[in-house]
């Protein structure tokens, strides 16, 4: 994601059908660029493009929105997935599943960690403007690993002083 950001390309149908993970690499590999596009501006027209569970609540309504936020908001689904084992947002039919996302009430299980909730908790904020990026997204604590060695060396050299 960060990469397709960083080149300024929308892929506009995150979705778990869309994810292949290699076998000997375990890298992550996203599929299907039907829907993807190269932006030049940052906002769009209103248009439901892609698929329903992963659509962010702006898609919704008729007015510009960023498709880059809203590619966060169907990575903050597919987060909330592998962290829980089931989407936030679920209907037997796409109007009653529209109706939960345009309401963008989220709901965790209680024994979700804090800081992974909080991480999904900024990644499905309701206001785009408010939805944290990919950038931050990989600097959360809660995602970027801890360099308990660069840190041991650290504070032996501070020792040292």
């Amino acid at each position: 994601i960060q990469y397709l950001q960083n080149n300024r390309i929308a892929h506009r149908d995150i979705k778990l059908e869309n994810i292949l993970v290699d076998k000997k690499s375990l890298k992550i590999k996203i599929i299907d660029f039907g829907f993807a596009t190269e932006m030049h501006n940052i906002y769009v027209k209103s248009s439901i493009i892609g698929t329903m569970s992963y659509l962010s609540p702006e898609m919704f309504v008729e007015k510009e929105y960023d498709p880059f936020k809203a590619d966060i908001w169907a990575f903050g689904i597919l987060f909330y997935y592998f962290c829980t084992g089931y989407f936030p947002f679920r209907s037997v039919d796409n109007q009653a599943l529209q109706n939960k996302i345009v309401k963008g009430e989220l709901l965790f299980p209680k024994d979700i960690n804090p800081g992974c909730q909080y991480l999904i908790t900024k990644m499905l904020a309701y206001d785009e403007e408010e939805r944290i990026g990919i950038t931050e997204i990989l600097e959360d604590s809660w995602i970027k690993p801890v360099n308990i060695f660069g840190r041991i060396a650290e504070l032996k050299k501070a020792i040292k002083n």
